[in-house]
C-alpha cells in the first residue's frame, strides 16, 4: 500500500517552451493525492535535459523528501522517497538539485531527527541512492540551511543559515565536510539573506 501511496504523492505542473515555435504547453504531468500535501522545493536540468524536480511530502507528523526524474518528453523515468520518518517539528527539506550531467542528481538541504542537520545524497541515473551524508553537530544545535548553490568547479556547496545553532554563510565537500564558515552579521537574518556566486566563483550573502 505505501509503494501506492508514493506513486500518488507528488504534484508537478511543468511548461517547456522550445524558442524555434510558438509558445505552447509541450508537455505536463500531475501527481498527488488531496490527503497528502506536497511542497515542490528544488528543480534542475541536466545537459540531456532531463527534468529532476524535489519537495517534502506531508504524512501527519512527517515531512519526507521526494524527488522526481522525467526525460525531455516528459516520461516518468523513476520517483524515489527518502524515507526519514523522524517525527520532528520541522519537515525534511531539499533546498538544492544538482544534476551533474551522469544522469543522476545530488540533493541538499536538511533532514530532522531529534536535531536538524545538513544533508547531501546523490540519486544515480536510476534512481539508487549512491551517496548518502549528514553535516552539522547535534549536540550543539540545530544545522539549518536555507539557501544552497553549487560551486562552480564542482569543489561542493555554499550554503547560508543555522551552523550548529550560529547563522553562517559556510561551504561544505561533495561529503559533507564542513570546508570553511563565516557568522553572518548580527543584524541579519538569514531568512531574508540572498545565496548567489559571482562570475569568478565567489560567493556573496
Amino acid at each position: 500500500m505505501k509503494a501506492l501511496f508514493f506513486i500518488l504523492l507528488f504534484t508537478l505542473s511543468c511548461q517547456i517552451i522550445f524558442s524555434q515555435t510558438a509558445p505552447g504547453l509541450i508537455w505536463h504531468q500531475d501527481y498527488g493525492a488531496p490527503e497528502y500535501p506536497e511542497i515542490v522545493t528544488a528543480e534542475a536540468l541536466d545537459n540531456a535535459d532531463n527534468f529532476f524536480v524535489a519537495g517534502t511530502v506531508y504524512f501527519g507528523t512527517y515531512g519526507n523528501v521526494i524527488v522526481n526524474k522525467y526525460d525531455a518528453f516528459g516520461n516518468l523515468q523513476w520517483n524515489r522517497m527518502y524515507n526519514n520518518n523522524y517525527p520532528a517539528p520541522l519537515p525534511d527539506k531539499p533546498l538544492l538539485l544538482h544534476a551533474p550531467g551522469n544522469g543522476g542528481v545530488t540533493v541538499v538541504g536538511y533532514i530532522n531527527r531529534s536535531h536538524a542537520l545538513g544533508h547531501i545524497f546523490n540519486y544515480d541515473t536510476y534512481g539508487n541512492v549512491s551517496g548518502d551524508y549528514f553535516f552539522g553537530d547535534s549536540t550543539l544545535g540545530n544545522t539549518l540551511p536555507l539557501r544552497a548553490e553549487a560551486a562552480n568547479d564542482g569543489s561542493g556547496y555554499y550554503l547560508l543559515g543555522a551552523l550548529n545553532g550560529i547563522s553562517k554563510a559556510f561551504k561544505t565537500d561533495n561529503t559533507g565536510n564542513i570546508l570553511w564558515s563565516q557568522p553572518l552579521h548580527n543584524n541579519y537574518n538569514a531568512n531574508s539573506v540572498g545565496l548567489c556566486l559571482d562570475p569568478g566563483g565567489n560567493l556573496v550573502a
